[in-house]
């Protein structure tokens, strides 16, 4: 395979096919290596964008514009890929504990925006066992990860820039000269893990340096 790119893509995860479709707008050649895995850690995520978190329902710390940064960045894949993939829900909190109603009745004197009581707690009794009631997290967004990732899958291998091959220590320095990345004139190299984390191994001695946090 011969090929000149700027920059490697090491995983196809959510992260991987985001920067991916960012390098392509930006008109930065690359290359996508990954080994298709069905338990890979985006894979089996379930995708769903919750305004509140903890026991205690504490507001996501800057909701309002992950939320409206969300729904522009996945408008804009769908755009991109034919097919919507985020989807607005809600979450139904079966209260396990009297601690637990209280503390989300607690939350929701203080801050309406995202919870509420239904109107009838019974509403589930006949699928679920629950004797305390349970409240609503509204709204929350899901996305439908699995399609979404083979749709990106899918576009990347008809442009021909995805390598669908494990990336072994061993072949590091054949990449490097396949993708003129050993030249002065290289752009940039990434590794997009499982937990969303973007690292950029130093070279020679490729040992990794973090250059973002979590995405």
């Amino acid at each position: 395979m011969s090929q000149q790119v700027n920059t490697l893509i090491i995983g196809q995860g959510i992260c991987g096919s985001f920067l991916s479709l960012e390098l392509e707008a930006a008109g930065v050649s690359h290359l996508v290596i990954d080994e298709a895995r069905p338990f890979a850690a985006s894979g089996i995520a379930a995708g769903l964008i919750n305004p509140v978190t903890g026991r205690r329902l504490v507001t996501t710390w800057m909701i309002d514009e992950l939320l409206a940064s969300a729904r522009e960045a996945y408008g804009r894949l769908s755009g991109v890929l034919g097919r919507p993939f985020l989807t607005e829900t809600s979450v139904t909190d079966f209260f396990p504990s009297a601690q637990m109603r209280l503390a989300f009745l607690d939350r929701l004197a203080e801050d309406a925006s995202w919870l509420q009581l239904p109107a009838d707690e019974a509403r589930w009794k006949d699928c679920f066992y629950y004797e305390l009631g349970y409240g609503v997290i509204s709204p929350c967004y899901l996305v439908d990860m699995q399609g979404l990732l083979a749709a990106a899958r899918q576009r990347m291998v008809g442009m021909g820039i995805l390598l669908e091959q494990r990336f072994e220590r061993g072949i590091w320095r054949f990449f490097l000269t396949m993708c003129g990345m050993g030249i002065s004139g290289r752009k940039g190299w990434f590794f997009v893990m499982g937990s969303g984390v973007v690292i950029a191994p130093g070279f020679p001695g490729c040992r990794s340096r973090r250059i973002r946090g979590r995405c």
